[in-house]
């Protein structure tokens, strides 16, 4: 879903802005909000891809997960960890996979039924669509 090159170094960074973003303690997050699997989209590679997003609120507050998209007819999977709880309805989270690591910034729906987001590599650039909904609820 990203550049290819030098992301080991990226990955660094990356969670050490993530870390100096915030914070909050592991008390501070509701348990249960923001689990489930979540059905929807994404634009990678300049093209709109299906993306299945499982989230799972951790014991220390976190949520962190498991996601998958279709790449040129290839299932990728990554996996999405959040670095710093909070209390609001909008998470930044960190993924990595194949191509790379970088963050992603979700804001769920009230009832929790879905979200919208942007993912990226550089933290402040502007990212690119991810969503989804419970897919249970998915029309797609």
């Amino acid at each position: 879903m990203a550049c290819r090159k030098s992301w080991k170094s990226m990955a660094v960074g990356v969670v050490a802005m993530l870390a100096s973003m915030g914070t909050a303690g592991a008390e501070d997050t509701p348990p249960g909000n923001g689990s489930g699997r979540f059905c929807g989209q994404a634009i990678s590679g300049g093209e709109i891809v299906p993306v299945e997003t499982h989230l799972d609120l951790q014991p220390d507050g976190k949520l962190a997960g498991t996601y998958q998209f279709r790449d040129r007819g290839e299932w990728i999977k990554g996996t999405l960890t959040e670095v710093t709880p909070t209390i609001s309805m909008t998470k930044t989270l960190v993924w990595a996979d194949k191509f790379g690591v970088g963050w992603l910034t979700i804001t769920f729906d009230p009832d929790f039924g879905g979200f919208d987001g942007q993912w990226g590599v550089q933290i402040g650039a502007n990212g690119l669509p991810w969503n989804g909904d419970l897919c249970d609820n998915a029309t797609s």
